[in-house]
């Protein structure tokens, strides 16, 4: 998917949306002006697989938040310096003007990432990941799994090599391919990416003298703030479906239920409450029009005692009874 040469908050928030980063969550002060300029795009190169590209300048200070899967991010940054959050620890890292730079995110379990923009800042970078299953799909002896739980067995981390040659060539031939939709051009663009992840896994499995850990820096705690509303969000999601309760969602979050409660009434100006019951009847939505459920299947899957009580709250919240509501989804 290539994204408008002007791109803002809206036009960001659908692309990952699409791309399956439903919590996504961004914080800027640019309302609906130009967050940047310049080329973005993202690829599904194969199942498992996935291509990013960016070539422009961020036009204003912004932070934008997903949650990703365990799995390993290559990539490398022919220009600029880029500054992002991978779960409790901040990088910045700057290529050299005479050559790109490699860095390798090896992100163990699920883990919030925040990439944070600067006003002015010239990027020019690709990126493409690969997902722990398909690389554990591909181990056909004990000795390779091994090899993977080696890389996994550590928390989140992330580490800068020397770009060599071949590796450049492969991410330029790579970039002039992004976005194409011509056949050859699809399974060229599978092939070097495959290529792109042999040749990082050989850096990671043979060559660790050379890894260097990337720099840890300090963000101002406000620049932050979307990387924990986007927390709280997943907590909510995770558990309200499971019948979780508020000291549960607490307890995930690592606070008290009075700072839950206060936390989520300050940034969505409704009780906790009230906020895991609007999770669950949002849900409900889907599993009637999407999925076909009955209504009482879904007021038992939501831990309702009556259907009756499932309606009466449904149509307070969405001002339609469910029976009505599919009718005029469907």
């Amino acid at each position: 998917m290539k994204l408008a040469l002007n791109l803002n908050k809206d036009n960001l928030h659908s692309a990952l949306v699409l791309q399956g980063y439903d919590n996504h969550v961004l914080q800027h002060n640019a309302d609906h002006k130009p967050l940047f300029v310049g080329d973005l795009t993202f690829e599904s190169v194969a199942q498992g697989i996935t291509m990013h590209c960016c070539d422009g300048e961020e036009k204003q200070a912004a932070s934008s938040t997903v949650a990703i899967d365990a799995g390993i991010s290559i990539n490398i940054l022919y220009r600029g310096t880029l500054c992002f959050s991978l779960g409790k620890s901040t990088y910045q890292l700057r290529a050299d003007p005479h050559r790109p730079l490699l860095f390798i995110n090896t992100i163990s379990g699920k883990e919030m990432f925040t990439r944070h923009l600067n006003k002015n800042q010239k990027v020019k970078k690709i990126n493409v990941s690969i997902n722990k299953q398909w690389l554990y799909s591909r181990c056909k002896t004990g000795d390779d799994r091994i090899k993977i739980d080696r890389i996994f067995a550590h928390p989140s981390r992330v580490f800068t090599f020397d770009c060599a040659d071949e590796l450049t060539d492969i991410a330029n031939q790579l970039f002039t391919l992004k976005s194409s939709l011509m056949f050859e051009d699809q399974l060229k663009a599978e092939q070097l990416s495959i290529q792109l992840i042999y040749k990082s896994l050989i850096l990671l499995f043979t060559e660790p003298s050379q890894a260097k850990s990337a720099p840890i820096i300090n963000l101002h705690r406000q620049s932050l703030k979307a990387h924990h509303k986007c927390k709280i969000d997943k907590a909510f999601e995770d558990l309200a479906l499971s019948h979780g309760c508020l000291s549960q969602i607490a307890d995930y979050l690592g606070v008290s239920v009075s700072t839950l409660q206060r936390q989520v009434k300050n940034k969505y100006q409704v009780t906790a409450i009230e906020y895991l019951r609007n999770k669950r009847l949002d849900k409900a939505k889907s599993w009637l029009v999407l999925d076909g459920k009955s209504i009482g299947e879904v007021s038992f899957l939501l831990g309702y005692s009556h259907v009756s009580s499932f309606t009466t709250a449904f149509k307070k919240r969405f001002g339609v009874t469910p029976n009505n509501f599919r009718k005029t989804h469907i």
